[in-house]
């Protein structure tokens, strides 16, 4: 409640909707189950195995360290909430820029298939594993691409979206070979 109360209006004020606004909030509060120094989820768990608190807790971050992007994907495209209110300016009551109260499936399941991208590159990057382990330059290489996957001007996620399944088909097609060349030796 102290969260929404002192940051709701604040984000409002940067620009979001109410309801966004109120979804980022209670988004990152459902995250916190998995957040330490709260982390109820994850010291369920550990008490369960009998493992270290704190240590689950940052595991369980690790884990599920994507979800922490999905807010922030919330503020940058509203419509993903798929209701009305999400994209009303909250000062006058009319719809934000951009937006005119209408739904394009089309533009929708093309900003579902940016997001699948770049969480796809993120998630790997953080583990740095794909197919095999993944370089420090690969791992900053997907960060960024997938940063520039989710911004808006076309000219850049279209080219960023391109560089990512290029990054992707190039990873896969190398640890492919080696597997081969690997199989090969052994053989």
């Amino acid at each position: 409640i102290n969260v929404a109360l002192l940051m709701g209006p604040m984000l409002v004020g940067l620009g979001l909707a109410t309801f966004t606004a109120h979804m980022f909030i209670f988004y990152f509060a459902v995250a916190s189950a998995i957040t330490p120094p709260v982390a109820l989820a994850a010291f369920a768990a550990a008490s369960i195995t009998k493992a270290d608190p704190m240590k689950t807790g940052f595991s369980a971050v690790r884990s599920g360290i994507v979800m922490f992007t999905i807010p922030f994907v919330f503020a940058l495209y509203p419509e993903l909430l798929l209701i009305d209110k999400a994209v009303i300016d909250p000062n006058n009551g009319l719809f934000l820029a951009g937006y005119d109260g209408s739904l394009n499936f089309g533009w929708l399941a093309l900003l579902m298939l940016r997001i699948a991208v770049a969480l796809y590159l993120v998630s790997s990057a953080l583990a740095g594993f794909d197919r095999k382990a993944l370089k420090p330059i690969e791992i900053f290489t997907r960060l960024a691409i997938a940063v520039l996957i989710l911004a808006h001007p076309t000219e850049i996620y279209g080219l960023a979206l391109a560089g990512g399944f290029a990054l992707v088909a190039w990873h896969t097609l190398r640890s492919r070979d080696e597997l081969t060349a690997t199989q090969e030796r052994q053989v």
